[in-house]
């Protein structure tokens, strides 16, 4: 059954994935612990990829926070909440580079904070829900985002523009993918849906990507991420009573044209000159 989370459980997530890294010897500051912590892979070998990402979801939350308008949550909580976030995104700032790990792995872990933003997920599972993947599902995903894979984009005959957005997308979902807790469910959902604009033009441009085992691979790919974004029912009522209307509209203009007569391109024939009557009398 598939597990129905937020963005405030998300955030305190990562919050404890970071709190949890230990650094080895314990005197070890904070860009010493992201080198050796993520170090290994090209695209976060820095620690200032991971500062600025961490940051970017902290923003992002704090921009959700504004957004709230709950008439059953008082509003105290959600300043708890706002102030809470801006304590933890301390942990990361760039002037903590150079400060003990162990210092900021405490702030990361802080329970009074991550309590405070726990308090709005209620609230934010309501307004925007997410849909938590499975181990299995993670685990489907890291096979198929193999080398095999992104070395057959590279040698496919789809356009070079495409070969590339493709090859550059699905390389990021598999970073994502590799450090989850950090860039976060909706990154992974985000940058799957920008693949698909790519698969879906190469789908198009090429008839043999579009029978190759590679665009179905992609093509699971691109669903698997994406069902990370769970529709609420206010939205699944709205797109239902988008279609009914649409199907009315459409069904209303089809009965005009049927009962619509002739027009100006159809003009009738005209009618063939009768000849005189012969008399009765005549002969």
């Amino acid at each position: 059954m598939a597990e129905i989370t937020d963005p405030a459980l998300e955030l305190v997530a990562m919050c404890a994935w970071f709190a949890n890294i230990t650094a080895n010897p314990s005197s070890q500051n904070t860009v010493q612990v992201f080198t050796t912590h993520f170090g290994g892979n090209e695209e976060v070998a820095t620690p200032y990829t991971i500062l600025g990402v961490v940051q970017r979801r902290f923003t992002t939350f704090t921009e959700l926070l504004d957004q709230v308008d709950d008439p059953y949550l008082d509003t105290s909580i959600v300043g708890d909440a706002r102030r809470a976030v801006a304590a933890l995104r301390k942990f990361c700032a760039l002037s903590q580079l150079g400060t003990s790990w162990s210092t900021n792995a405490a702030l990361a872990g802080a329970q009074q904070h991550l309590s405070a933003v726990k308090a709005v997920s209620s609230t934010l599972r309501r307004s925007h829900p997410l849909r938590r993947l499975t181990k299995e599902e993670q685990e489907a995903l890291r096979e198929k985002l193999n080398d095999t894979l992104l070395d057959q984009i590279r040698t496919s005959d789809i356009p070079d523009y495409l070969r590339h957005a493709l090859w550059s997308g699905l390389m990021e979902l598999r970073t994502i993918l590799d450090f989850l807790p950090v860039f976060g469910l909706e990154a992974l959902a985000e940058r799957a849906s920008e693949v698909f604009v790519a698969h879906a033009s190469a789908r198009e441009r090429s008839r043999s990507y579009r029978a190759s085992k590679i665009c179905a691979a992609i093509g699971i790919i691109i669903a698997t991420a994406t069902t990370v974004w769970v529709q609420s029912d206010a939205v699944l009522t709205a797109t239902e009573n988008h279609m009914r209307r649409a199907a009315e509209i459409e069904s209303y203009f089809s009965e005009k044209l049927l009962l619509t007569g002739p027009n100006s391109h159809d003009a009738p024939a005209k009618p063939k000159p009768r000849g005189r009557r012969k008399s009765v009398n005549s002969k």
